[in-house]
């Protein structure tokens, strides 16, 4: 297996996913027996958001901007996005730039939470 660039190793979840680090794929197995539980609904696992479309200047094209969650599932109509994150990567300077973007575009209504989760 891999490691990411904050020294994490890949790791299989029980499903089969495989996801950027221990806690990544723990987190998933719980999710998925809050699944089975009815806990949670419409689970997804590393959905993508388009944060910035695509843009064609006279010059150049620029290729969307997307931000990719690790988890993405349902609480009684409210759609929970959610990140696992150590400290190190918490900080990364382009994961808050974009997590930022997300919440001003998709969290105004209520209908969408953010969190991130620093175990």
């Amino acid at each position: 297996m891999r490691k990411n660039k904050y020294g994490a190793s890949q790791k299989m979840c029980q499903c089969g996913h495989l996801h950027d680090s221990k806690k990544e794929a723990r987190r998933c197995d719980e999710l998925h027996l809050a699944l089975e539980s009815g806990e949670i609904t419409d689970l997804q696992v590393q959905p993508e958001y388009e944060l910035l479309p695509p843009v064609c200047y006279a010059w150049r094209l620029e290729r969307s901007v997307r931000y990719r969650a690790d988890f993405a599932y349902q609480v009684n109509g409210v759609l929970h996005v959610e990140d696992i994150k150590s400290e190190a990567t918490a900080r990364d300077k382009t994961y808050i730039i974009k997590r930022k973007l997300f919440e001003f575009l998709y969290c105004k209504d209520g209908k969408t939470v953010f969190f991130e989760n620093k175990e």
